[in-house]
């Protein structure tokens, strides 16, 4: 297996020209692959988002510090704590507003929109929603209203058929993958029912949707599933549930968490790795 690098920080971004970390409240960029690292922007905060964020062990309690960071036409956005940042036309960040529930576990980019799903405890199984950033928006506004299901585990942009896909969990009848095919005036579940689509993170491909399950209650698998859900193949077993993943070129990526329970016992998180969408090996662990 290859070494893993290890790289001071939390990676908030990388494309193929730059690779951005947060320590801390401060943000770093670096051009050439981690070699080298210049300031690029400290985040705002108020006396007890600044301070913690220097304790890494007060940070993790807290939850504080940069989560997500992505870039597009409409602007760079920064999650930091439970507030959103967009940067201006001029370089500086301007607060755009506090979110609901919890950081969100992913943010979603589409061509003219940032999106996050409604992430928190709720026991009490009130409505939980997707809500959505443009351009001009002085705010986060929602798109849909979920009633049944616990909570939102991401949103996802389909590249390759322009529509944006939900999952939801956690319980049988609150797990699902759905898909919107115009802007949320509709949304239908096309996959749920069960643990084992119980899923936080989506790629795609041209053909297939991949995923993998997210569940301490029975053994987690990847899969392979077809846009309108009628053929869902079981690819790989792995040793916990799969909660982050990528696509680098044309390999697929899903890791795991170290989350014991009876039947998930690896005491290792994993990276898994496709490089044809079918066949899955452990890449790391």
């Amino acid at each position: 297996m290859p070494i893993a690098r290890r790289i001071s920080g939390r990676v908030l971004y990388c494309d193929k020209k730059s690779l951005y970390v947060a320590r801390g409240r401060k943000i770093l960029c670096s051009l050439d692959g981690g070699e080298h690292w210049e300031p690029w922007t400290v985040i705002p905060g108020n006396g007890l988002e600044r301070i913690s964020g220097k304790v890494s062990l007060l940070s993790r309690l807290l939850r504080t510090g940069a989560h997500h960071f992505l870039v597009s036409d409409a602007g760079t956005l920064i999650i930091a704590d439970r507030n959103s940042y967009i940067s201006t036309s001029e370089g500086d960040w301007r607060f755009l507003s506090s979110l609901q529930g919890s950081r969100p576990l992913v943010l979603c980019e589409s061509e003219e929109a940032f999106y996050y799903g409604e992430y928190r405890s709720n026991s009490e199984r009130s409505a939980v929603h997707v809500w959505r950033w443009r351009a001009g928006d002085t705010g986060w506004s929602s798109v849909w209203r979920f009633e049944g299901v616990r909570h939102i585990h991401g949103v996802f942009h389909d590249p390759y058929s322009a529509t944006i896909w939900v999952t939801t969990g956690d319980e049988d009848s609150e797990a699902g993958i759905w898909r919107t095919d115009d802007g949320f005036q509709t949304l239908h579940r096309v996959a749920g029912g069960g643990q084992q689509y119980r899923a936080v993170q989506l790629l795609f491909t041209r053909d297939y949707v991949y995923f993998g399950s997210d569940t301490p209650a029975e053994p987690n698998h990847i899969y392979m599933m077809d846009r309108m859900g009628h053929r869902i193949e079981r690819l790989a077993a792995v040793g916990g549930s799969v909660f982050y993943g990528c696509k680098v070129g044309n390999s697929l990526f899903l890791s795991t968490a170290v989350e014991p329970s009876e039947v998930n016992l690896r005491p290792y998180a994993e990276v898994w790795r496709s490089d044809n969408g079918i066949d899955w090996y452990k890449f790391l662990e």
